[in-house]
C-alpha cells in the first residue's frame, strides 16, 4: 500500500470522548466576574480563579498559567481540564463524542482538517481562556453531537502589539516555522499569524499480505514488501482576524482563515503472488511504482455583527455571515512491471478534481428573564453545493460526474436557567434540508428531509464544588464532499477506495450522565454514555466483482451503531505550578448492518497521564504518556498505539525567550501499525513500521508592549453564569 495510507495511518486520533455538566448556581456572579475583568493583568495572572463550573462545561484560564508561557496551544491545550492531545496531534476530551474546535465563538473549520497546525499557530499568550462545552448549546448549531473546545483570544484596551516567532526542528525529519503578532489601535484590534510545517519520511518499512478466494477465479494469495517509502508534506497556514468596537454597544469581528497542503510521496514494492491452478501453483513476481501528487487549498470567512444590551451590556442579538470552502484533489500513478519484461509497465492512473462551498447566514437573539434565566432564538439558513470531475486518461479531457445542492434551513429556541440547585437547559429546533443531486447525466436524486433536533440538561448542584447532570441530544449528520465523489482511487493493484453519491444523512442520539468534584488541590469528573446512531456513514469493504483480485472499500450507510462508554479524568496539584494529570475511557461499540451481514463489537481504550512542573528561575519539566486502542472499521481490526515524551524548557528575558527540548518515544525505533480486513472471500493484512524515536528543539520569542489592563468581555457567554471554584 502507498505511502500515504503508511504514514497516515501513524495519526490515527484515539476518538474523542466527553462528559456533561451543568452550572452551579452561584449568587453575584455577574459582580465577582467584572471584578476579575477589571483587574490589572498582571493581577490576573497570578490571582484569577484557573477552572470554573459554567453550564455546560467548563471554563479555564489559559492567561493564568505561567506554564504556557512560550508554548503554542498545540502544547498548552493539554493544560486544560478534561482535554488530551492524540496520537496524531489533535484533541480529544474525556467520554464518547468527537471534538469540534471554535475560536472566539465562531466555528474553525480549518482546525477540522488540520488541528495539530490551527492550534500550532495560536500562541498561548494571546489565549484568555478556553470553554469546553460538553452538552448542547444553541450557540454551536454545527456542533451538535460534538464536544466543543472554545478559544478565546485575548481582548486588549489601550493602544499596544505582540509580536510571536516560533522554530521548530526535529530529527524524525520535519520542521515548523511561526510567527503571529496582535496589534490594537483605538477601537480596532488585528491579530495576524502564518505557520508553515514541513514532514518529510524517508526508508518507512512496510508488508502487505492478502489472499482472494472469489469463487469467480482461482484463489490468489499474494505478499508485498516497501522496497522504498519516501514523502513530504508541507502546509502553509494563514489566520487574519480583526475587530471593531464600533460604539459602546455594538462590535464588527471579521476573520480570514487559509489552509494549503502539499502532498508528494513516492512509493516502490516487491510482489509476489501465488496463483493456486487446478495443476498446480503459477508464481509471479511484480515491481509497482506508486506516485501521487496533491495539492489543495481550503478558505474559511467569518463575518460577525454583535449587539449589546443598554441596560447591562449583555449581548442582545448576533448576525452573521460565514463562507467556506473545501477542495477533494486527489491524483494517483500506479507503474507495475513483472520480473519476465520489465520493459513493457502497465500504467493505471487518475485524477479528480472537487469542490464545496457553503455559504451560511446566521442569527441569535437573546431575551433575559431574570439574573438566572433567559431564552434565545436563532435560525440559520445555509446553501451548499459541490461539484466533482475526473480526468480521462484516454482522451485527456475532464468529465463532470456529479452535482450536487443543499439548501438547509434550521430554527431553534433555548430556554436556561437555575432554580435552587436545580439547572435546566433546553431547546427544540427543526431542520428541513432540500438536497438536489446528479451522478453523471442520467441518474438525478432529490432528498427532502425533516429533522426534530432537541437537546435537554439537568443538572444538581451538590455543592458550590460538586455537580451531577443528565444530557441527551440529538444530532444530523451530513456527507462531505470526499464522501460523495465517487472518484475510484487505486492505492496499489489490490486496493481502491471510492466516495458514494447515493449517501444518505444519518442521525445521532447522545445521553451522558457525569460527575464532577473540586477540592483545593484535587479535581475529579466521572461519566457514563450511550449513543445510539441511524444510517452511520462508514467506509465499508468490499470485493470488487470488476476486479477479482481488488478489495474495494466504500463510503456507505449502515444500518445502526451503538456505544457505550465509562471515563474519569483526575488532576493533582502537587503545589503551585505542579501538577499530575489523567484521563481515561473505555467503550464498547457494536455494528449491525443486515444487508452486508455485518454484526460486529469492538471496544476502545484510550489513557493520557501527563507531569508538568515549574520551578525557579523559570525553569519547567513535563512528561506524558498516552495509550489508543480506536474502533476499527467494519470487517476491520487494527493495533493498539502509545506515545510518550519527556521535554524540559528554560526561559530567558523574563520567559520572553524560551528553548524547549523534547524527547519522543525514546525506548522504541518504531511504531508498529497493522490492520486486518477479513472478508467472505478475502483477507488482507497491512503492517507498517513508522519512525518513533525523536529529538525536538523549540525556540521561541515574545516581543510586546505593555499593555495595562484586559478589555471587558460584555458578550453573553457561558462565563457569565459560573462558580469561583479553583
Amino acid at each position: 500500500m502507498q505511502l500515504r495510507f503508511i504514514l497516515f495511518a501513524v495519526v490515527l486520533t484515539a476518538e474523542a470522548v466527553t462528559v456533561c455538566h451543568a452550572q452551579v448556581d452561584v449568587d453575584s456572579i455577574v459582580a465577582v466576574y467584572e471584578r476579575e475583568l477589571a483587574l490589572d493583568e498582571v493581577m490576573v495572572t497570578a490571582q484569577r480563579k484557573s477552572t470554573k463550573v459554567i453550564r455546560g462545561g467548563i471554563s479555564y484560564d489559559m492567561a493564568g498559567n505561567k506554564l504556557a508561557d512560550g508554548m503554542s496551544m498545540a502544547d498548552a491545550i493539554k493544560l486544560v481540564p478534561l482535554v488530551a492531545p492524540t496520537s496524531g496531534g489533535g484533541v480529544s476530551v474525556t467520554g464518547s463524542k468527537p471534538v469540534k474546535l471554535y475560536l472566539n465563538g465562531n466555528p474553525w473549520n480549518i482546525a477540522a482538517s488540520d488541528p495539530a497546525g490551527a492550534l500550532a499557530s495560536l500562541p498561548a499568550n494571546s489565549v484568555a481562556k478556553v470553554e469546553v462545552i460538553l452538552s448542547g448549546d444553541i450557540r454551536y448549531p454545527e456542533a451538535r453531537g460534538y464536544v466543543v473546545i472554545d478559544v478565546y483570544t485575548k481582548q486588549r484596551l489601550l493602544d499596544h502589539y505582540n509580536l510571536y516567532a516560533r522554530l521548530v526542528g526535529e530529527t524524525m525529519p520535519c520542521g515548523e516555522g511561526n510567527i503571529a503578532a496582535d496589534f490594537a489601535k483605538g477601537n480596532v484590534t488585528l491579530s495576524a499569524s502564518y505557520l508553515y510545517d514541513v514532514d518529510r519520511q524517508n526508508n518507512q518499512r512496510a508488508t502487505w499480505t492478502s489472499a482472494f478466494r472469489s469463487p469467480l477465479s482461482a484463489p490468489l494469495s499474494a505478499r508485498r514488501e516497501m522496497d522504498d517509502g519516501t514523502g513530504t508534506w508541507q502546509s502553509h497556514l494563514g489566520s487574519l482576524m480583526a475587530t471593531w468596537q464600533l460604539d459602546t454597544l455594538n462590535t464588527l469581528y471579521a476573520d480570514v482563515h487559509v489552509l494549503a497542503k502539499i502532498q508528494h510521496f513516492n512509493t516502490t514494492w516487491h510482489e509476489t503472488a501465488d496463483l493456486h491452478m487446478p495443476d498446480g501453483i503459477a508464481t509471479n513476481e511484480y515491481f509497482d511504482h506508486n506516485r501521487d501528487y496533491n495539492n489543495f487549498t481550503k478558505l474559511e470567512t467569518n463575518i460577525i455583527w454583535q449587539n449589546l444590551r443598554p441596560s447591562d451590556r449583555s449581548e442582545r442579538w448576533k448576525v452573521g455571515y460565514r463562507y467556506t470552502f473545501d477542495p477533494d484533489t486527489r491524483s494517483y500513478d500506479v507503474e507495475s512491471t513483472t520480473s519476465n519484461d520489465m520493459s513493457a509497465p502497465q500504467i493505471a492512473e487518475g485524477k479528480t478534481r472537487g469542490k464545496q462551498h457553503n455559504h451560511l447566514l446566521s442569527g441569535i437573539y437573546t431575551h433575559p428573564i431574570n439574573q438566572n434565566n433567559r431564552i434565545q432564538a436563532a435560525i440559520w439558513q445555509t446553501l451548499r453545493y459541490g461539484r466533482a470531475k475526473y480526468l480521462i486518461p484516454e482522451t485527456g479531457e475532464w468529465d463532470t460526474n456529479l452535482r450536487y445542492d443543499y439548501a438547509i434551513t434550521e430554527a431553534a429556541m433555548a430556554y436556561s436557567g437555575s432554580y435552587s440547585k436545580v439547572n435546566l437547559y433546553a431547546s427544540a429546533g427543526m431542520e428541513y434540508d432540500h438536497t438536489n443531486l446528479r451522478y453523471y447525466d442520467s441518474d438525478k436524486l432529490r432528498y427532502d428531509y425533516w429533522s426534530f433536533v432537541p437537546s435537554l440538561s439537568v443538572g444538581y448542584a451538590i455543592s458550590r464544588s460538586s455537580n451531577i447532570s443528565l444530557n441527551y441530544d440529538y444530532s444530523v449528520k451530513r456527507p462531505d464532499i470526499m464522501q460523495l465523489n465517487p472518484f475510484a482511487e487505486y492505492i496499489n493493484r489490490h486496493t481502491c477506495t471510492q466516495g458514494n453519491p447515493s449517501l444518505r444523512q444519518s442521525g445521532i442520539h447522545n445521553v451522558q450522565l457525569s460527575w464532577f468534584k473540586m477540592w483545593q488541590k484535587f479535581m475529579v469528573s466521572a461519566s457514563a454514555s450511550y449513543s445510539h446512531a441511524t444510517h452511520p456513514i462508514m467506509l465499508m469493504p468490499t470485493e470488487s466483482m470488476s476486479d477479482i483480485y481488488v478489495m474495494l472499500s466504500r463510503y456507505a450507510n449502515i444500518d445502526r451503531s451503538d456505544m457505550a462508554g465509562l471515563s474519569i479524568f483526575g488532576r493533582v496539584t502537587i503545589r503551585n505550578g505542579m501538577y499530575l494529570s489523567l484521563n481515561a475511557s473505555g467503550s464498547r461499540q457494536w455494528l449491525h448492518d443486515a444487508a452486508t451481514s455485518l454484526s460486529q463489537s469492538s471496544y476502545g481504550v484510550n489513557v493520557y497521564a501527563s507531569y508538568d512542573a515549574a520551578f525557579k528561575h523559570d525553569w519547567a519539566v513535563g512528561a506524558s504518556y498516552g495509550y489508543f486502542k480506536n474502533h476499527p472499521e467494519p470487517f476491520t481490526s487494527v493495533n493498539s498505539m502509545y506515545i510518550n515524551d519527556f521535554k524540559v524548557r528554560k526561559g530567558f528575558l523574563d520567559r520572553r525567550l524560551n528553548i524547549e527540548l523534547a524527547l519522543s518515544m525514546p525506548f522504541s525505533r518504531h511504531r508498529k501499525i497493522s490492520r486486518t480486513v477479513t472478508l467472505p472471500t478475502a483477507e488482507m493484512t497491512q503492517t507498517n513500521w513508522a519512525t518513533a524515536r525523536s529529538l525536538r528543539l523549540t525556540l521561541s520569542y515574545l516581543l510586546g508592549g505593555k499593555v495595562s489592563k484586559v478589555k471587558r468581555d460584555r458578550s453573553l457567554n457561558t462565563t457569565d453564569i459560573t462558580t469561583g471554584i479553583e
